[in-house]
């Protein structure tokens, strides 16, 4: 088994007041925050990113111009499978696995990609953060038992407003 330290596992990090943060949470947030930067980066300013955007688009299309579709569902999937790894390794010290401990974080992922708009990494981030701090402030000022209930309200309540999300652009017109 993989021993951490007590002080990464349970230390805090003052923030001011009586506001604490975990160092572990620090860290997974620090390195999400990282891998939001390449993904931003790779899928914007590199070629096999420019491929995979306009296969995700239309594959048909993608592939007519002479991109490889197979090579970039395989990069993406690839990239999945790294990204979820990594995330699976920083949740450790936070919470105890088991096997399904991945139907509640990809409820929770697939909530906040749908609240910060699909298509939008930047705006699964800011969802992310979003129900974060609902989840929290839910916890602590009402219950923890209650904290499903409030992200998905609020979920609702930004869908009414933002049926995109909060950086849906919608559906393109050709």
């Amino acid at each position: 088994s993989l021993q951490v330290s007590e002080g990464l596992k349970y230390g805090t990090l003052p923030l001011g007041g009586s506001l604490f943060i975990m160092n572990s949470r620090l860290i997974a947030f620090l390195f999400a925050l990282v891998f939001v930067i390449f993904i931003n980066w790779f899928l914007n300013k590199t070629d096999i990113g420019c491929a995979m955007r306009a296969t995700a688009e239309n594959q048909t299309v993608a592939a007519s111009l002479g991109i490889n579709t197979k090579f970039c569902f395989i990069c993406a999937f690839s990239m999945g499978t790294m990204f979820a790894g990594i995330s699976g390794l920083l949740i450790t010290p936070m919470f105890m696995a088991y096997p399904k401990i991945g139907t509640t974080f990809s409820i929770i992922a697939m909530s906040s990609m749908v609240l910060g708009g699909l298509g939008s990494i930047k705006g699964a981030m800011l969802g992310g953060l979003i129900i974060g701090i609902v989840e929290s402030l839910t916890s602590i000022y009402v219950s923890s038992e209650l904290s499903p209930i409030a992200i998905n309200l609020m979920l609702m309540l930004v869908l009414i407003f933002k049926p995109f999300g909060i950086f849906g652009k919608g559906d393109r017109k050709a």
